[in-house]
């Protein structure tokens, strides 16, 4: 976890604002905002999009004329407003009333999907769309003006497809700090829940208009899809031509399949088993959600983390493949960065010991925005080490403090095998530049160094690097040059060494051996805010 990363979880954070704000802050900066075309195109999914145009030149039409006038004028109750498009040409709504705007959104896409089902050549819909506007989402704290759902037994975060949003701000406006705050907050619990994901897209109707935004690791990207409704009240053919056309972009991706628009793979079901198949012995790979296929991975519980709003991002699941017990990690990293399947295949190269065992590995998603996607099937390592040890002195009078007797022993030989394995590492001239207790697992008194994702390979002279990289497509060289630019900022703050706290540039092995020691002396972490 970087330096310049979010630190704190944001679902340990009891307040709202407090939250929200902070999530807006690590987000702020970090907006593109692109014509559709050019959005749907980075996606992949502008030839779809043109074909589908093309298909249905009239879409909505009829529905278009129908739409309501969006003024700064008292009109009448906004709920009559908005039931006015039902049998007359030109229903309105006030500028005083979001649940109003909500209404007709949910009006509108049960009058589409009539529409829809009417031609056989139409994409169906495939999600189900609730609001949340005075009731949570299931098991969550998100009360989200409207959700499109998978259609699964269970309607919580896991099943979330997209979040809409309606707001009172008018059209081409800045979304406001608390806007953008409360949709950062739906977009976080998202990524939480959803390992699969590879974008989070989101809807925001403000004033008369629709915006798609689209959150990567990267950044976010905002879109105008166009107006729903009109702002004069007696509109012009011009007028309506351009609110059917936003009808059939919102149709077009409110109707996406989820590996299509969001996912690296289809979860329209719940996945329980994970099919990955390489493509022609590559490291690139595919990934279905499978059942009763042998060959798949069978998924069980994910393994909890923190997780960042951007950047860095893995997700952990126990899982059972080919009978063995083992964890199942998805992480997205910059695609300038190295791949830690490659630092594994180095290790193992150099006979490295302490490391876990690799099933399989490859690259589910070589570029989304600037970022690649990983995985790892590794064996099950045991507990993190804080955990550990917490089982270990369970029941002492002292509570271990300090270790001694046999637990001072097991504790000792742990100590030993770590340091072994980081020293034969940077042998191997490699340094993890990540140590801290959670990513130090122990079974039986077995220790085992793991997430070497932040490794940094410092010398190639034997040529050893080069094959591998090869095989997983980045330059070697480059790779080096890269993850020594990144020496000062590489790893989790409360684990640092003191001299990289005080700003060295350059990493050697007593950084990675320093703090995860005094950690084990002490009992608790260095920390920054102590060091002056």
């Amino acid at each position: 976890m970087s330096q310049m990363e979010e630190t704190i979880p944001a679902d340990l954070d009891p307040k709202l604002q407090e939250r929200c704000e902070r999530l807006y802050d690590k987000i702020r900066d970090h907006c593109k905002i692109v014509p559709f075309e050019e959005l749907f195109d980075i996606i992949g999914i502008w030839k779809t999009f043109e074909s589908y145009r093309d298909n249905h030149p009239e879409l909505f039409a009829e529905l278009a004329r129908q739409a309501p006038c969006f003024t700064d004028g008292k009109m009448m109750e906004a709920t009559n407003k908005i039931h006015r498009i039902q049998t007359t040409n030109y229903g309105c709504l006030s500028k005083s009333n979001e649940a109003a705007m909500a209404s007709y959104f949910f009006q509108l896409h049960r009058k589409m999907e009539v529409v829809a089902k009417k031609s056989a050549s139409m994409p169906r819909n495939p999600y189900g769309l609730e609001g949340h506007q005075s009731t949570s989402i299931p098991e969550s704290r998100h009360k989200a003006d409207g959700v499109f759902y998978y259609a699964r037994p269970t309607s919580d975060m896991a099943a979330v497809h997209m979040v809409m949003e309606t707001k009172l701000a008018p059209a081409g406006s800045t979304i406001t700090k608390d806007d953008l705050g409360q949709i950062a907050d739906y977009v976080h619990a998202i990524w939480e829940d959803q390992p699969t994901r590879t974008f989070v897209p989101a809807l925001f109707a403000h004033g008369a208009e629709l915006d798609l935004l689209v959150f990567t690791r990267d950044k976010w990207h905002r879109a105008i899809l166009g107006p729903l409704s009109y702002e004069v009240q007696k509109p012009h053919e011009l007028d309506v031509e351009i609110i059917r056309e936003t009808m059939a972009r919102l149709w077009f991706v409110s109707t996406l399949p989820p590996d299509r628009f969001g996912h690296f793979c289809d979860v329209t079901k719940q996945p329980s088993e994970l099919l990955l198949t390489h493509m022609d012995n590559s490291v690139m790979a595919t990934a279905k959600v499978s059942v009763g296929d042998e060959r798949s991975m069978l998924l069980k519980q994910c393994i909890k983390r923190v997780v960042h709003m951007r950047g860095r991002l893995a997700h952990l699941l126990e899982a059972r493949y080919k009978g063995e017990k083992a964890v199942l990690k998805m992480a997205w990293a910059p695609v300038d960065r190295l791949p830690e399947g490659a630092v594994y295949e180095f290790l193992d190269q150099k006979n490295v010991g302490g490391i876990p065992k690799v099933f399989d590995s490859g690259i589910l998603c070589e570029n989304v925005f600037g970022y690649r996607l990983e995985y790892l099937v590794l064996e099950h390592c045991g507990d993190p080490l804080d955990v550990y040890l917490h089982k270990l002195c369970k029941g002492t009078q002292d509570g271990c403090q300090p270790f001694d007797g046999e637990i001072q022993e097991t504790v000792v030989e742990i100590i030993k095998q770590v340091s072994s394995c980081l020293v034969r590492a940077n042998d191997a001239c490699v340094l993890h530049r990540d140590i801290s207790m959670g990513n130090i697992a122990v079974v039986n008194g077995k220790a085992t160094i793991i997430d070497w994702g932040y490794a940094k390979i410092f010398d190639n002279s034997d040529g050893a690097l080069t094959p591998v990289a090869r095989r997983w497509g980045f330059d070697a060289g480059k790779a080096m040059k890269v993850e020594a630019g990144h020496d000062g900022l590489t790893g989790t703050p409360l684990y640092m060494s003191i001299a990289t706290l005080y700003g060295a540039r350059r990493r050697s092995l007593m950084d990675d051996l320093e703090s995860v020691f005094y950690h084990f002396l002490r009992r608790k972490p260095t920390s920054w805010h102590t060091l002056g």
